[in-house]
C-alpha cells in the first residue's frame, strides 16, 4: 500500500482498520509483559488464589507457600512522537510526508493498543506541542486516532483544525516520556537554518531519553525522488519555498543538484552515526513507498530486542 493509493480518502481511522486487517496484523504482542513489574514484599498463599506469583524457591526451602507481591504489573508504555511541522507538508496535499507519517502513527497506535500496550501521542512543530495520556483502552485508542484524523483532513472545510497547546519544551517532553519507556519518532528532521538550537536541543533530547533507558526508534521520513535526488519535473528556473520559513527562491535544479545530493547524503549519514552512537535504531523512510515497510521494521525491531 503506497500513500497515492490512500490519500485522497478522508476516512484515516477506516483505512487504517481495513489495513491492519491483514497479514500484518497479529504479529505484534507486547514484549514488555510484565516489564515495569517490581517485587515489594511475600504474602502467604491462601487456597483457591492463582499460584502464577507463587515463589517456588521459597517454597522449596521453606516447605511453605508465599506469593510474590508487586507495586504494579503494566504492560509497554509507549510514546509516539509526530513531527507536524510545515516542512512535513511536502511535496503535496494527498501525498505529503505528513499524510505518510499520520498512517504510520495510526497503524503503530492500533498495533500497541491491541497488545494491551498503554500508547499515547506527542505532536509538535516549531515552537509548539501537545502531549496526551498514556493508556490501552479502546477509548483512548480512538481519540488519538481522531487526533490524527484531524490532521489528515485539516485542509478540508468544516473539518475541525488540531491545535497545540503547550510551548515546545524538550526537556519537560522527555520527563514525561518516563523511563524504560518505548519511544517512536516520526520526523523528516528539519530544522530552521535561523535556529540552530533547535537541531541541538533535539540532540539532547535523543540522549537523555537514552539516559532514562528508553528504547527509541527514530523514522526519518523523507520524499526520496524529489526531495533526497531532487529530481523534480520542471526545467530551467523553479520556484523553491521553505515551508518553515515562507522563504522562496528561483533556481535551476540542474546546476545544483549533484551538490544538493551531497548535502542531503551527508546530513543522512550524521544523523545514522549520531543515533548509532547513543543506541537510537535509526531508520530512513521514503514517504513514496509502500507504507507498510516501516510497520513491518517496528515489528523486527521489537522481536529483535524482546522477543
Amino acid at each position: 500500500m503506497k500513500l497515492e493509493d490512500i490519500g485522497a480518502y478522508s476516512d484515516l481511522e477506516l483505512l487504517v482498520r481495513e489495513a491492519m486487517s491483514g497479514p500484518i496484523i497479529g504479529k505484534y504482542h507486547s514484549p514488555y509483559h510484565g516489564y515495569s513489574v517490581e517485587f515489594s514484599q511475600h504474602k502467604a498463599y491462601t487456597p483457591g488464589e492463582s499460584i502464577r506469583h507463587l515463589d517456588w524457591k521459597l517454597l522449596a526451602r521453606t516447605e511453605k507457600p508465599y506469593l510474590k507481591v508487586f507495586n504494579a504489573e503494566t504492560n509497554l508504555k509507549a510514546l509516539l512522537w509526530m513531527d507536524v511541522s510545515p516542512s512535513l507538508h511536502f511535496p503535496s496535499e494527498q501525498q505529503s510526508k505528513l499524510k505518510f507519517s499520520l498512517f504510520l502513527n495510526a497503524c503503530l497506535a492500533m498495533a500497541l493498543q491491541k497488545g494491551r500496550d498503554g500508547v499515547g501521542l506527542v505532536e509538535w512543530s516549531q515552537d509548539q506541542m501537545k502531549i496526551s495520556d498514556v493508556r490501552s483502552s479502546q477509548l483512548h485508542l480512538h481519540k488519538l486516532l481522531a487526533t490524527l484524523d484531524q490532521y489528515w483532513n485539516q485542509n478540508q472545510s468544516g473539518r475541525p483544525k488540531p491545535t497545540l497547546n503547550q510551548e515546545l519544551n524538550w526537556t519537560e517532553l522527555v520527563r514525561q516520556s518516563g523511563r524504560r519507556s518505548l519511544v517512536v519518532i516520526s520526523t523528516d528532521l528539519e530544522f530552521r537554518q535561523d535556529q540552530p538550537e533547535q537541531k541541538k536541543q533535539f540532540e539532547e533530547a535523543l540522549t537523555l531519553l537514552r539516559h532514562q533507558h528508553c528504547e527509541v526508534l527514530l523514522f526519518h521520513i523523507q520524499h526520496g525522488q524529489m526531495e533526497t535526488l531532487l529530481n523534480v519535473d520542471s526545467k530551467g528556473l523553479t520556484k523553491f519555498v521553505d515551508l518553515e520559513t515562507g522563504e522562496q527562491l528561483k533556481l535551476d535544479p540542474s546546476l545544483f543538484r549533484k551538490s544538493y545530493q551531497q548535502s542531503i547524503q551527508e546530513e543522512n549519514a550524521y544523523w545514522q552515526s549520531l543515533c548509532m552512537s547513543l543506541g537510537v535504531d535509526y531508520q530512513w523512510v521514503d514517504a513514496s513507498d509502500h507504507i507498510e515497510i516501516p510497520i513491518r521494521t517496528f515489528y523486527s525491531r521489537r522481536n529483535a530486542l524482546f522477543g
